[in-house]
């Protein structure tokens, strides 16, 4: 898809709201499973792309996948991207104002929703040395 054209959600991510994102649905074929895991388009860096949201106990965890790289540019009080991941993620955008305009969304959520929804993304070195413990994170 060429940059700047529409990444709309392909019809089977067609869904409720959540959080202020649109097209929200639960995983299928979890029938049985206790556990509530929801599918949330956060297109923009490929088509398609959609972050994992888990209900854990009384929060949920959204694991944004590579919607963002680095966390300071979903701060709510002070954005700001990483030079050289700036670079990266402009280079493999499909739709820069839907990556931007979904960069935008995960900071109004951290602002409004952050004591109910944690977010994260796979590529933030920082984020996952918080949430591992010390030396864990090893092959």
């Amino acid at each position: 898809m060429a940059q700047g054209k529409s990444d709309r959600p392909p019809a089977w991510s067609r869904g409720d709201s959540w959080f202020g994102f649109d097209a929200v649905r639960p995983l299928d074929g979890l029938d049985g499973l206790d556990a509530e895991i929801l599918l949330v388009p956060l297109g923009g860096h490929t088509r398609g792309h959609s972050g994992i949201a888990v209900r854990d106990a009384d929060r949920w965890l959204l694991h944004c996948g590579d919607a963002y790289y680095f966390h300071c540019e979903i701060d709510p009080d002070d954005p700001r991207g990483h030079p050289g991941m700036d670079i990266l993620q402009q280079m493999t955008e499909v739709d820069r104002p839907l990556r931007l305009g979904n960069h935008a969304r995960l900071r109004e959520l951290v602002r409004r929703h952050g004591d109910e929804v944690e977010v994260f993304s796979a590529h933030d070195p920082w984020e996952l040395a918080r949430r591992v413990p010390h030396g864990s994170a090893r092959p």
